[in-house]
């Protein structure tokens, strides 16, 4: 997991990044299709970081199919998480990663993962 960011939140690079709080998502599509591979990292979507919270509903979330780049769905870090009936696609570096603590609640259910590498979903 730490080869998605240098040490700093400020160095991760994403579409979206939850510091604090929570981000709730309905209906929405991300793609990282055509992102350069030269970045040297791996690139999320989504990047919850500790003690915030993610709700994704419905939603459609797709890596990169032209540059062959290392890319991940969601990136989970000690936080709340729940996503249901969506769509993960063409993650080289899997479509849902995360580590929680036991105090974290992790719901992942009804989603359709697709060509995902590394692993559909690790926790």
């Amino acid at each position: 997991m730490k080869e998605f960011f240098a040490h700093k939140p400020d160095d991760l690079y994403c579409i979206v990044l939850i510091r604090s709080g929570t981000l709730k998502m309905n209906g929405c599509t991300l793609s990282l299709d055509g992102i350069f591979k030269e970045t040297h990292k791996k690139v999320p979507c989504v990047a919850a970081m500790p003690g915030s919270s993610v709700e994704i509903k419905d939603c459609a979330f797709k890596g990169d199919t032209t540059n062959n780049a290392d890319t991940a769905g969601l990136l989970a870090i000690n936080s709340n998480v729940k996503v249901v009936k969506s769509t993960f696609a063409y993650f080289k570096s899997g479509a849902i990663m995360s580590i929680a603590q036991p105090q974290n609640d992790v719901f992942i259910g009804d989603n359709t993962i697709l060509t995902c590498q590394t692993a559909g979903i690790y926790i």
